[in-house]
């Protein structure tokens, strides 16, 4: 009877081992295959940080405008003729020279100017603007320098390659003949040409 039992149990049991046998393998079988295709998906993850469905924008920034060479209207209307030649050495920094020749009522003379403007909003040559300029004139009809010295602020607008542009400020002129007299005039500017980025 108890050998009867026994094997009687064991028959039970056998489907049992059976089935966990199985499920072990088949446990053990998704665990390889799993850790077969999870290297290749994080390394493909690496290669890639951000994927096209994040909606993230890979297009490069327009380029700001940096070089702009422009006349004065206003200037030439009054008789001085020049031209003013700016570049921006950062998005929010730039020089400019303006070398110019004058006629008209006014003793014929060549003047040079230089300055600096601060362009706030870091888009080159392209929006407000502030600076001080400081420049020298000669005349021709005598022997007579004149130095003067202002500051300005204005705006310019770049479109495509035309450059327009429009400020006011004051300046000072300090001249060999009138001593240490120094004459405050107001300034107004307006400048028209090409821009280059």
């Amino acid at each position: 009877m108890a050998g009867r039992n026994w094997s009687r149990a064991d028959a039970i049991r056998l489907p049992m081992d059976r089935i966990f046998a199985r499920t072990l393998t088949f446990w053990l079988f998704l665990t390889v295959l799993g850790g077969s295709f999870g290297p290749r998906v994080a390394l493909a993850q690496a290669e890639d940080p951000i994927a096209p469905s994040q909606g993230l924008s890979t297009d490069p920034a327009p380029p700001v405008p940096d070089l702009a060479i422009s006349v004065d209207p206003i200037a030439m209307a009054l008789g001085e003729w020049g031209a003013r030649g700016e570049v921006a050495v950062t998005p929010s920094h730039a020089l400019f020279v303006s070398p110019g020749y004058r006629t008209g009522a006014i003793s014929p003379g060549i003047s040079l100017e230089v300055g600096y403007h601060l362009f706030p909003l870091g888009d080159g040559l392209d929006g407000p603007f502030i600076g001080p300029s400081v420049g020298v004139a000669f005349s021709l009809d005598s022997v007579r320098v004149s130095v003067r010295g202002g500051a300005e602020a204005g705006w310019q607008v770049i479109l495509g390659a035309l450059a327009l542009g429009l400020s006011a400020g004051v300046e000072a002129h300090l001249s060999a003949s009138q001593g240490a007299a120094a004459v405050v005039v107001p300034r107004i500017s307006l400048h028209l040409g090409y821009a280059i980025r």
